[in-house]
């Protein structure tokens, strides 16, 4: 695939922090003044002066990457794509076609109030299963930065991920669920609202999410050199499922040994008074059990504990210093509302959870969670974590920060033609609407954990 070595002009005075939805970029082979380019190995030094573009997110100097996630800020990415990149992308129809997976060319100016910054040869391809849309919709986007150009940084960062918000009308449900899991201390991605444009075109309001990737693991562990997995498909830890926990670091090695040891102890756990003893071998289960109980406190229906589909929506990351694996949040759209199907107000966090949140239904809570609830040892120690996590949840004072986010985005999320759920267009209304529900939970949740606490 052909690489375009053109760059976007930017213009200058553009707002990064919310207001009116900016005007497009005037396309251009030329940077305006007051842009600074990035390129292979090493960025240029940033418009005053400072550290280089190129470093940060975990490294040995600041982090050039903390703006990009601020929540105070609403940045704004431009993608400038030629031609060819253009039908590539308009070719891909479904989540099926294996041309999704394709990265194609394009330059990223990162929109600084006059002082933008160009990274031109980046890799840039729809994402998403059950999120997809259609590159002339509002497609979810990845952004691979060293796609093209080896060890090319934008900030630090190797990669982008924009999400479309398909699964929550709300726009704010992830920024307030991921808050929530970092302040309890639980690794978990940072995550902000951003403005996305494409050939000088609003394409939306997204989710800007750090992708779970070698930065985001230098931030929480000592080291980033361990098997990170993701978990895909719709079994748990067994023998049988254990081809469903996708690689993505140490692809090449591909040394699975950690993950069957991992399975192979979970597998022997079954007594009840030893369980949380024998998977300790293995597992931080400090870290386990403030995961089962983050996922409570942000109502997240569709990942581990109480997923009522399937075990999914996380990772798992085998730290090389503590020798124990360790879960990592993920794919928390459908966090912070009422249950899909019944709508039930709360999870409810000593009750496993069954299909379609029907009781009728197959138990669908992960394999770990069910057992760790028959163990009295187990489940004292994740009332404790529970406690911890929600005395984290009321500190944050979400009633007060879930309206600021929405405050933020709401010009632009109205201006917004391309959102869209799976019910179809998302009207203003709808949107204003999912934000008022998502309010609500978090208005009520403490207390509602706090009395579940108190009863179990």
């Amino acid at each position: 695939m052909s690489n375009t070595s053109g760059t976007a002009a930017t213009s200058g005075g553009s707002s990064s922090t919310g207001g009116k939805p900016h005007e497009p970029l005037a396309g251009s082979s030329t940077i305006s003044a007051g842009t600074t380019t990035t390129s292979a190995g090493a960025g240029a030094v940033p418009a005053g002066g400072g550290a280089s573009v190129g470093g940060g997110a975990g490294g040995g100097g600041p982090d050039l990457s903390a703006e990009l996630y601020d929540a105070a800020r609403f940045p704004r990415f431009d993608f400038e794509l030629p031609a060819a990149s253009l039908t590539a992308l308009k070719a891909v129809q479904n989540s099926e076609d294996p041309k999704q997976d394709e990265y194609v060319t394009a330059t990223l100016t990162y929109d600084k109030m006059g002082a933008n910054e160009v990274t031109a040869n980046v890799g840039l391809r729809i994402k998403g299963e059950g999120s997809f849309l259609r590159f002339d919709q509002k497609p979810a986007l990845k952004v691979k930065i060293d796609k093209f150009v080896d060890g090319q940084r934008f900030r630090g960062l190797a990669r982008l991920t924009l999400n479309n918000n398909f699964d929550d009308p709300s726009f704010v449900a992830e920024r307030l669920a991921y808050d929530v899991y970092r302040a309890a201390g639980v690794p978990a991605p940072r995550c902000n609202s951003a403005q996305v444009y494409v050939n000088g075109e609003f394409y939306g309001v997204y989710t800007n999410l750090e992708p779970e990737d070698k930065q985001l693991l230098k931030r929480w562990f000592p080291t980033d050199g361990g098997n990170l997995f993701e978990k895909d498909g719709m079994g748990d830890f067994t023998t049988q499922a254990a081809g469903e926990f996708q690689l993505e670091t140490n692809e090449t090695a591909n040394d699975r040994t950690d993950l069957n040891q991992l399975i192979s102890t979970i597998q022997g756990a079954t007594t009840p008074a030893t369980f949380l003893e024998t998977i300790g071998t293995k597992l931080n289960t400090s870290n386990m059990l403030l995961f089962f109980a983050g996922e409570a406190a942000v109502n997240q229906w569709d990942s581990y504990s109480f997923t009522i589909w399937w075990t999914h929506n996380f990772r798992i990351y085998d730290d090389p210093t503590s020798k124990k694996f360790h879960f990592i949040p993920w794919g928390h759209d459908l966090s912070m509302k009422p249950a899909p199907f019944t709508g039930k107000q709360f999870v409810e966090p000593f009750t496993l959870a069954h299909e379609s949140d029907n009781a009728s239904r197959p138990v669908t809570s992960g394999l770990l969670f069910q057992r760790c609830l028959t163990s009295p040892p187990c489940k004292a120690a994740y009332k404790e974590a529970l406690t911890k996590v929600t005395d984290a949840y009321e500190k944050l004072g979400l009633p007060t920060v879930a309206p600021k986010y929405y405050a933020q985005i709401k010009d632009q999320v109205y201006a917004d033609k391309r959102k869209q759920v799976p019910e179809g267009p998302l009207s203003n209304a709808d949107f204003d609407k999912a934000y008022g529900s998502v309010l609500a939970i978090t208005q009520g949740r403490v207390a509602a954990l706090r009395a579940a606490i108190q009863a179990n």
